[in-house]
């Protein structure tokens, strides 16, 4: 899988410096994750193939699939999903 640094976000939340980072495969497909010292921050990946990214980039605008995916992969450490997650699945 090779990293399209292009595409990466870095941000800060509660103190801890996040990387969202996007990857294309050999299926075509664009995969996108959150990382915490450069390891995965939470169990999400978001994904979405080229048909689908360039269908949306050309209805809604260059870069709409991947910024979509990135926003969301930046919403669930803000809103802390997978720790909910584990926390009510650990009960």
């Amino acid at each position: 899988m090779q990293e399209l640094r292009q595409y990466a976000k870095e941000f800060t939340y509660e103190d801890k410096h996040y990387t969202i980072k996007v990857f294309s495969n050999d299926d075509r497909k664009y995969i996108v994750r959150a990382y915490l010292n450069d390891e995965p921050a939470n169990g999400y990946e978001y994904g979405v193939d080229l048909n689908v990214r360039f269908a949306c980039d050309v209805k809604y605008g260059i870069g709409t699939a991947l910024s979509s995916l990135i926003e969301s992969a930046v919403e669930d450490v803000e809103n802390k999903t997978w720790d909910k997650l584990i926390n009510k699945l650990n009960k």
